[in-house]
């Protein structure tokens, strides 16, 4: 396994840079996240991309008096 260098930590230089693109990649990955929950707890998203083989079942709920409720209020 391959060592971690903390050599850029380490140089009072080089540490705020460090400490940027750290924090940079940290808030894009929270950016994601945050995208990622947004877009599958869509109806789109569980009509037509999870249970899109469960053609017969979207029909029916759409047509059910659940279509009034938000999918991610039973999931």
């Amino acid at each position: 396994m391959a060592k971690l260098s903390l050599a850029g930590f380490k140089d009072p230089v080089r540490r705020p840079r460090y400490m940027i693109w750290t924090g940079v990649g940290l808030l894009a990955l929270a950016a994601f996240i945050v995208v990622a929950f947004s877009a599958t707890s869509t109806y789109w998203f569980c009509a037509e991309v999870c249970h899109k083989v469960q053609d017969d079942s979207i029909a029916a709920y759409d047509r059910s008096s659940h279509s009034m409720v938000s999918c991610m209020s039973c999931h």
